[in-house]
């Protein structure tokens, strides 16, 4: 075989492997859409049935229209569960990445949780039943009777309530466990498929180097024209690396409703701050293409909490809150050493100078120059875009925040250079916009 059709092979190989990679891609999505949309019914049963005890609790004792009005409502959202549960109960997809990773509804503990709220949902259709019997027979007499009948049927209602919240806890560590594992995998593939292309560009250069019998001038030329290949064939293994990287940090934004854009942004933002701050231009680039994987922890934060237009509850900014530790046990197995980047950056880009962030509490130059810098970039871009919550603040509004957030939130050095290059962000902003 010549060493052009060795060549030739090879690029065909290295074709492969990035369909392959590609693939790996499509499915990653595919299977998160389809791990989402279990969840979102999930969420809505829950919501469903907190509507319904609200609902109950609300209801006047003294009115017999108001009372068969809200009977009316409670039928109604008995209705809607049962679409929901239907939906839940029929959505099922199968695909090559079920040899990985099963879906969401297929774990044992979801799966007890679903028939959890199935169950509770009739405890509290029985209830509903018997305190609007209650209410009708005797709205015009005998009050306490009344009173503590419905406070006994109500204290299994609320006992319902606490039910659903344990249950639902089950499901969001279910969903952490099932996303670590399904990382990890992906992981060995990934680093699988390099370990192949390594052997495939080794085994090129022997080949070529079993031709050495051929004249010099016949060598020169054909190690230039190998060489050039195998220079693109890398190159081409690096962007796709980059690339997949890129894209499983997105996922995190865009399941927040956020665009692709976003990550980018801080990306280049990062390494604005990194090369002012002195830090070399290999390790400023490399923070750039670990940047955005700092929210990768998102992905198991359910949808109800992570889109809420409202401002979140006690309990729900906890569970927000703990995306920057999911993510960081998603990335500390690696020793690859832009994941270990990637990992410090989901773990600290939270930290607040003072020492007031999260997950840890730590202060100053406790929190690595990694976390602090992306901290910047993130809440600068945040800041300005809209949000589910909120809409995009005007420049001086975000100057003024970063002025009074100087040694509170922000490394203070990291603000001088903010407005020292502010120039340079706006550019980026102005590149990178959201269409």
């Amino acid at each position: 075989m010549s060493i052009r059709k060795i060549v030739q092979l090879s690029f065909l190989l290295i074709i492969i492997l990035f369909l392959i990679i590609s693939s790996i891609k499509f499915l990653i999505l595919k299977q998160l859409i389809e791990n989402n949309q279990t969840k979102a019914q999930i969420t809505k049963l829950v919501s469903l049935q907190e509507n319904m005890i609200h609902l109950l609790e609300d209801v006047e004792n003294n009115n017999i229209q108001n009372i068969k009005k809200t009977k009316k409502q409670l039928i109604d959202y008995e209705l809607e569960f049962i679409k929901a549960k239907d939906k839940l109960l029929n959505f099922k997809h199968s695909d090559f990445l079920d040899f990985i990773r099963k879906d969401i509804h297929e774990d044992k503990d979801i799966q007890h949780a679903i028939a959890q709220f199935f169950k509770n949902e009739q405890n509290i259709e029985i209830a509903a039943d018997k305190i609007f019997e209650l209410k009708i027979k005797y709205i015009d007499d005998d009050k306490i009777k009344v009173k503590k009948y419905t406070d006994i049927f109500m204290k299994q209602i609320q006992d319902i309530l606490e039910l659903n919240k344990q249950a639902d806890r089950k499901v969001l560590l279910s969903i952490e466990k099932i996303s670590k594992r399904f990382f990890e995998n992906i992981y060995i593939i990934m680093i699988n498929i390099l370990v192949i292309s390594i052997i495939i560009i080794i085994l090129i250069a022997y080949k070529v180097n079993s031709y050495v019998g051929l004249t010099v001038d016949e060598i020169e030329r054909k190690v230039d024209e190998d060489t050039k290949e195998i220079a693109n064939l890398n190159k081409e293994i690096e962007e796709t690396q980059k690339e997949v990287i890129f894209t499983i940090g997105a996922i995190g934004d865009r399941r927040s409703k956020e665009t692709g854009n976003h990550v980018r942004r801080v990306a280049h933002y990062s390494k604005i701050l990194a090369l002012h701050y002195g830090l070399s231009e290999k390790e400023a680039e490399m923070l750039k293409q670990a940047s955005p994987m700092h929210d990768i922890g998102k992905i198991a934060i359910p949808d109800a909490i992570l889109n809420k237009p409202d401002k979140l509850t006690l309990e729900e900014k906890k569970i927000m809150q703990t995306h920057a530790q999911l993510g960081y046990e998603i990335l500390k197995s690696s020793t690859r050493p832009l994941l270990k980047t990637a990992d410090i950056v989901a773990y600290e880009h939270h930290e607040k100078w003072d020492g007031s962030g999260y997950p840890r509490g730590l202060k100053g130059e406790q929190i690595h120059i990694y976390g602090r810098i992306t901290a910047v970039a993130d809440v600068f871009d945040a800041l300005g875009s809209d949000r589910v919550y909120k809409k995009a603040w005007d420049d001086d509004k975000i100057f003024k925040h970063f002025k009074e957030e100087k040694a509170k939130h922000f490394d203070p050095k990291l603000v001088d250079i903010f407005f020292d290059n502010i120039e340079e962000f706006l550019k980026v902003r102005k590149t990178f916009r959201d269409i």
